[in-house]
């Protein structure tokens, strides 16, 4: 299967105008040995670049100052 224009055009709609975070599924992720608390937090921004809805995620106590930290 190759992906190309028409298949991402087919499979990716857009977003419809009326609807909200919880239109478009929900993610709890678990995880993230201290200190590899990176992988939790690229686990997570995967799943927002990838369109879910609300994601939630639950890691140990000391990676949380950079999960806040952001890009």
């Amino acid at each position: 299967m190759k992906v190309d224009d028409d298949l991402a055009r087919q499979v990716i709609k857009p977003r419809l105008r009326e609807s909200h975070k919880g239109s478009y599924g929900r993610v709890l992720l678990v995880g993230g040995l201290y200190p590899y608390g990176g992988a939790i937090i690229m686990a997570a921004l995967a799943c927002v670049n990838s369109g879910a809805g609300l994601v939630a995620a639950s890691g140990h106590k000391l990676d949380a100052d950079a999960a806040c930290a952001g890009k």
